[in-house]
């Protein structure tokens, strides 16, 4: 061990070689993993798309990136963009890592929190809430069935689009526009299966026109509908990096979540993500491997 000085205290910080953290399990749209004492997660170029949020549940912790430092002590969480901040695990660290994909926040609140400076928050409300649900998602993970588990994920990303909404001071201007998107997302990722599901669904369950949910939208840049084919996609996409899926065909994910096409599935997927689904898969396979 060796004590370096963060952000102007000391903090114990993991001699070299670092230990790994453990596996990360995926929870729908979210992958979560526990790290702990010495973990050392480094930074990683392939996640443009993708936020994630770091608990300190005990010891001391820290987000490095060249020569600066945020510390974290126990009872704090920090959102930040995972291509750019390493996440270390000081001494008798447990740290719990949540990705989430970028897009789950609305255009506001993403901007809201990349104009406030880098801060660590205290674990009060709903992150103390979204702790005990990552919690268990670790404990179980292993004997969930995918929409249980998409479910919990689901649970994850409603209470960190809380604390966050809480954290950036985001209720103040538009507290009803955040509040109403919330459940529109909620009413979205619960239904993602429903073949059914569309706008003048949304807007039956909702109670109100089809003029107001794109009125909520008009800020994103995307329209609603897009918004679900995105969600769609995202699952579709998780579910082909998952081995233990390996035995299902690529249009049955995909049915599995929404889509009635196979033709507009794989157009969509490469549009996407770059590449089709089928190589998608076997890249991942062969990276696994």
């Amino acid at each position: 061990m060796y004590h370096g000085i963060i952000d102007g205290r000391a903090m114990a910080c993991p001699a070299a070689p670092p230990r790994p953290a453990v596996p990360a399990f995926a929870l729908g749209p979210v992958t979560v993993h526990r790290a702990g004492e010495g973990a050392l997660v480094e930074a990683s170029a392939e996640r443009g798309g993708t936020l994630r949020l770091l608990i300190q549940a005990s010891g001391d912790g820290a987000l490095r990136r060249g020569d600066r430092h945020i510390a974290l002590r126990e009872g704090q969480w920090q959102v930040h963009d995972p291509a750019a901040w390493s996440v270390v695990g000081g001494e008798d660290a447990e740290q719990i890592l949540i990705a989430f994909p970028r897009d789950a926040l609305s255009a506001r609140l993403t901007g809201l929190l990349h104009a406030a400076p880098p801060a660590a928050h205290p674990l009060d409300g709903a992150m103390r809430m979204a702790l005990d649900v990552a919690r268990s998602g670790l404990t179980h993970a292993a004997h969930l069935d995918r929409v249980v588990a998409a479910a919990l994920g689901e649970t994850l990303l409603e209470l960190i689009r809380l604390a966050l909404i809480h954290a950036a001071g985001a209720r103040r201007p538009t507290p009803m526009r955040e509040t109403v998107r919330t459940r529109i997302e909620a009413l979205v990722q619960r239904n993602l299966v429903d073949h059914r599901l569309s706008i003048d669904m949304i807007a039956e369950r909702m109670k109100c026109t089809k003029r107001y949910l794109h009125k909520v939208w008009s800020e994103d840049g995307q329209t609603l509908s897009q918004y679900i084919w995105e969600q769609r996609l995202e699952r579709c996409r998780a579910d082909l990096a998952q081995p233990d899926l390996a035995g299902r065909s690529i249009t049955e994910i995909a049915f599995g979540w929404g889509f009635s096409n196979a033709a507009h599935f794989s157009r969509s997927f490469r549009s996407r993500y770059g590449c089709a689904p089928r190589a998608y898969r076997l890249a991942h396979a062969h990276w696994e491997a």
